[in-house]
């Protein structure tokens, strides 16, 4: 079957991490040395926790892939193991996700004895606040392993993958109100699209999946694919290939966003076994040790370096700025057991051309908790309509400027990089 300090530079223009922005920090081990580990955040009267569902033990061998579950409190900085999955075959490689104060673990697959493979169709529900699991959730149609998993509301969407022996182009949707599965627009069937151990994130209402194997090799890949979601049918997706800008490949890395902007922690760039063995005969594979993010500011895909593992099913998001990853394979196929918090802070910059320009609408700050300070120059003629927009250019708010300097309360707003414009002028700024 098939940091140490980093700078990164975001998805749209204007927008960084600086050299001084974040950290990373080594928390409590877990219980045991996992990987290929379904890892996801819960919160129980807004204290963070979070948890580790299946993988495989350090031995590497089908013996070794285990049902076992763990949950850690991240404010004492204490792991405790939790009830196993509901299945006792043990698994790796399956998703989970979190909606409400419920976990969805989702798919993965089984290695026999004679190291035949046979992907899931269970989907796991684990009820955060009363700590135990639900009856299981309806099968998922077409069983699946190593998909993308994104959540769109109550709705969790299964992208592409593998099932059982091929790669698949389906996208299956999840209703947790429901609890029924529907089809979603499925990913263009070419060698672009359908990829096993790729991973994704989604973006007010577009996804973004970048990487996994597959082809008659499984050879990694570096595609980033982009899907739409329509405002008027979340089933109807717009699939498109986001251009290639000298990004390296990549195989299962933790896919997040920060402020907005899509971004992979980890992983490697050849694909490989559930041994840390590569399918293309070249023996061990080591992890690529970075962080990655699209910018379109130097229109170059910028790779920065840091001590991060390979194999990793996803990353728990604790809040807007700090993620956790925990698990997953080192240097030499070493499974570990660290746990890893990376804590990003975001600040804006300009270009020179930017700063330049007459600068007729002024925020302050740039990097905004709850009140913005907005300044307009005497050239507009008040009252003068401004638009609150987000990286996807909707507007989310709109209101009147009746003073040239004046307040604006955002608490209600979501953590992101959103516009702040007048026509055609404007501001960018984050909220946190």
């Amino acid at each position: 079957m098939r940091l140490t300090l980093i700078l990164c530079v975001l998805v749209f223009p204007y927008t960084v991490f600086s050299q001084d922005s974040f950290d990373i920090e080594q928390l409590a081990p877990m219980p045991m040395r996992t990987s290929n580990n379904a890892v996801v955040e819960g919160f129980i009267d807004n204290k963070a926790y979070v948890y580790s569902f299946g993988g495989i033990d350090e031995t590497l061998v089908p013996s070794g892939i285990h049902n076992r579950a763990f949950r850690l409190d991240v404010v004492a900085n204490v792991w405790e193991e939790i009830a196993p999955l509901p299945d006792p075959r043990g698994k790796i490689a399956s998703s989970a996700s979190r909606v409400g104060d419920t976990l969805y673990i989702i798919g993965g697959y089984y290695v026999n004895t004679n190291l035949s493979e046979e992907s899931s169709t269970f989907v796991h529900r684990y009820d955060v606040v009363n700590n135990v699991y639900l009856s299981n959730g309806t099968d998922i149609p077409i069983p699946i392993d190593d998909q993308v998993q994104v959540v769109n509301g109550p709705l969790i969407y299964v992208i592409t993958g593998w099932s059982n022996f091929r790669n698949v182009s389906d996208v299956q949707v999840y209703d947790t109100r429901t609890d029924s599965w529907s089809v979603a627009t499925s990913v263009p069937a070419n060698i672009q699209y359908p990829a096993f151990g790729a991973s994704g994130t989604i973006v007010d209402n577009t996804i973004y999946y970048y990487g996994g194997a597959n082809g008659s090799g499984f050879t990694s890949r570096n595609e980033l694919r982009q899907g739409v979601i329509s405002e008027t049918n979340p089933l109807d997706i717009e699939w498109s290939i986001v251009p290639p800008a000298g990004r390296a490949t990549n195989y299962r890395s933790a896919g997040t966003h920060v402020a907005g902007n899509p971004t992979w922690i980890g992983g490697a760039e050849t694909s490989y076994n559930f041994d840390g063995i590569a399918y293309n005969g070249s023996g061990g594979v080591e992890p690529d040790n970075t962080i990655k993010s699209p910018s379109i500011l130097s229109d170059e895909w910028i790779e920065t370096e840091g001590e991060l593992p390979m194999d990793l099913r996803s990353v728990a998001n604790i809040n807007s700025s700090d993620r956790i990853i925990a698990g997953g394979m080192k240097s030499g196929q070493q499974v570990t057991d660290e746990t890893l918090l990376i804590s990003f802070d975001v600040l804006m910059i300009s270009t020179k051309d930017d700063e330049e320009k007459p600068q007729l609408i002024k925020i302050n700050p740039n990097l905004v908790d709850d009140f913005i300070t907005i300044s307009l120059d005497r050239e507009f003629s008040l009252p003068l309509t401004l638009e609150l927009k987000n990286i996807s250019g909707q507007v989310v708010q709109k209101f009147e400027a009746t003073a040239y300097t004046f307040t604006k309360e955002l608490t209600e707003l979501e953590s992101g990089v959103y516009f702040l414009s007048a026509g055609e002028l404007g501001q960018k700024f984050v909220k946190r």
